[in-house]
């Protein structure tokens, strides 16, 4: 039987404290600290502040947010299991034909307890192994968007370990991660998935405008095949 996880949302204050200190780095160019700074300006004023003081200003911060906008929060939740309940038989009949070498059997996800945590913060973290990620609750591309990005990941993941063991672990885990953002740069750009998340140019993650022409044009070559795919990617790594 192929199983398929069932994605369930959350709020977590510790978590978004944890995402707030690890983020907030008050660097010119890191966009995550820049995006946390102009969604909560508060946090500004802790820039000088020494360490221990700073993630005490922090975690109260949150605090503070959650408790202020409990039922706003509380809505964005409700919206969010119903936006995804709407897609979600469709991502799982679309995300089959990718992985699957047999469509009509579909795929067995990696076992695991998938969780969507909505986030005050505009960062989006995710963890393989532990089927989690964050995505931030008034995100430009929608939740959707995100949860389909992440979901992608996992499965994406699992397929690459399973069917290209010797490349999982021969290259470093910076050329497998890209890999895997390219994948979904491609694929997301698909008819497929744009009538999933209604979004026909969503950001480039993790390569360059020319790059991702290089590689939607692999895609085609691939005729769809996911598993062409990956064979072509790791053969371009060599040239």
């Amino acid at each position: 039987m192929n199983s398929k996880p069932k994605l369930k949302f959350k709020w977590d204050m510790e978590y978004d404290q944890w995402t707030g200190k690890e983020f907030l780095t008050f660097k010119d160019k890191d966009i995550f600290s820049n995006s946390i700074l102009k969604d909560h300006p508060t946090l500004i004023s802790c820039e000088k502040m020494e360490s221990g003081t700073r993630k005490e200003f922090i975690d109260e911060f949150v605090e503070k947010y959650y408790e202020e906008h409990k039922w706003k929060r509380l809505g964005f939740l409700k919206r969010a299991k119903e936006d995804w309940a709407k897609i979600e038989t469709a991502f799982f009949e679309t995300t089959d034909k990718l992985f699957s070498r047999n469509p009509k059997g579909g795929y067995n996800w990696p076992k695991g307890n998938y969780i969507c945590y909505l986030s005050i913060f505009n960062c989006n973290p995710r963890f393989i192994k532990e089927k989690e990620f964050q995505a931030y609750y008034k995100h430009p591309l929608g939740i959707n968007f995100v949860c389909i990005h992440e979901m992608l990941h996992f499965i994406f993941y699992d397929y690459l370990e399973k069917n290209f063991s010797k490349q999982y672990k021969e290259y470093d885990e910076r050329v497998i991660w890209k890999l895997s953002e390219v994948f979904n740069d491609v694929i997301l750009r698909t008819d497929e998935f744009i009538s999933l998340t209604k979004q026909k140019e969503p950001s480039i993650y993790a390569e360059s405008r020319e790059e991702l022409v290089k590689y939607r044009k692999m895609w085609g070559k691939a005729k769809g095949s996911t598993e062409i795919f990956i064979k072509n990617y790791f053969s371009s790594l060599k040239m």
